[in-house]
Order: structure tokens, then C-alpha cells, then sequence
């Protein structure tokens, strides 16, 4: 991102005067826009391969990571010197693909290293030919390594809220099958208990036959 807060230009009596508002948002709306068509149009693909099932969707996942890691070095490939900041877009790709797009942390991780390792292909150079700012690369290096974090997080968090849904639903069956169980055993003692006090009456009515017969 330029730094565009920080620039100052020159009235017509010479006098400094900072960038307006609108001219931020002119410099900025570019790139942003760029980047949310390019994450919807992305996004609508991998819901689609979602869908389609396994084995497309871990096809389409790498396919998605391919094309974000090519549209990323066309990125720094473009890099001038009166745009050398917009480097910092390259460093929202990397946080933000592998976790948004719901991508396998080391698929993502791991493919979009390509575009970090360019970065000191393209741009290393010795500082009076070098396009970047001398800490470009630390910070391109830190923000693929946060996007690895957090991507794997989020995959670990979606792999526990499955489990633990998977264990919530296997205690509901067990708790369903334990309360079939005691209705079934309550079902099956009070037929007993029925026919026990059956049995019971008709062993009392036998015996004062009997005894009716013996007087």
C-alpha cells in the first residue's frame, strides 16, 4: 500500500498541502477492487468444487492456489519504482488466500511460498537498482508465515468442531439407544409383574376352590 497519508503536494503559492481524500481512495480503489473480484470469483469456484465432491475439490484446491500464486508474482512483476509500495497488497494475498478460501493449510502454505521465494529472485538486488524498500522481503517472508498460521488454525478449528460433532452426535445415538433400553427393560418388567400377580390370582382363586371343596 503507498503510503499516500504521507505524501505532500505543493500549492500554486508553494506552500505544502496534504493529498486529499479522494485522491487516497483513487490510489487505493484500484488494487482493493482488483483484489475482491479476484476473491469472489476464486471463492465462487472453490464452493462449486466443494460441491462436486472429493476428489474435484482437492483438484480444484490446488488449481486455486496456482492461479493465486500466478496472479501474485504478476503482481510483483509490475512493480515500478512510483508503485514499489503496492507490495504490501502481495502480503494481504498471502495472510488471507489459504484462510478465506477454506484451503488446506500446507497446500496453500505451501504453493504460495513460490511468489515469496521471487521476491528475492526478482527484487534482490544491491539497494541503488533494488525497486522494493530494503525490509520488503522481511515483511513478505512474515506475512506468508502468518498466512500459514492462520491458515492452519483455521483448519484445525474446523477439523475440531467436526470432531467434537461427530462426538456429540455419537453420545446423542448412545444416549437414544441407553433411554430405548430402559423403556424397553420398564416395558418388559411390568409385563412380568403382570403376569406374576396374573399367576398370583390364580393361584389365590385355585386354593380357595380347594379349600371350599375340603369343607
Amino acid at each position: 500500500m503507498r503510503r499516500l497519508t504521507g505524501r505532500r503536494v505543493c500549492t500554486p503559492t508553494g506552500a505544502p498541502d496534504a493529498v486529499r481524500p479522494f485522491e487516497v481512495l483513487q490510489e487505493m480503489g484500484h488494487q482493493l477492487c482488483n483484489m475482491a473480484m479476484l476473491y469472489v470469483l476464486i471463492g465462487l469456484l472453490n464452493k462449486r468444487a466443494r460441491k462436486a465432491g472429493n476428489n474435484a475439490a482437492r483438484q480444484e484446491e490446488v488449481l486455486l492456489s496456482i492461479a493465486m500464486g500466478l496472479a501474485i508474482c504478476n503482481l510483483l512483476a509490475s512493480l515500478r519504482a512510483d508503485n514499489a509500495q503496492d507490495y504490501v497488497y502481495m502480503g494481504y494475498f498471502l495472510i488471507c488466500t489459504s484462510t478465506f478460501l477454506k484451503i488446506r493449510w500446507w497446500v496453500g502454505t505451501g504453493l504460495l511460498a513460490t511468489p515469496t521465494v521471487a521476491v528475492q529472485l526478482w527484487h534482490s538486488r544491491p539497494p541503488p537498482s533494488s525497486i522494493l524498500p530494503p525490509d520488503a522481503v522481511v515483511h513478505i517472508v512474515v506475512a506468508w508465515a502468518v498466512g500459514g498460521l492462520m491458515a492452519y488454525l483455521n483448519d484445525w478449528y474446523r477439523r475440531q468442531m467436526y470432531a467434537h460433532a461427530r462426538l456429540a452426535s455419537a453420545a446423542h445415538d448412545k444416549e437414544m439407544m441407553e433411554a430405548t433400553a430402559r423403556i424397553q427393560a420398564q416395558r418388559e418388567l411390568a409385563a412380568a409383574q403382570a403376569q406374576a400377580a396374573q399367576r398370583a390370582l390364580i393361584v389365590a382363586r385355585e386354593k380357595a376352590a380347594h379349600e371350599a371343596k375340603s369343607e
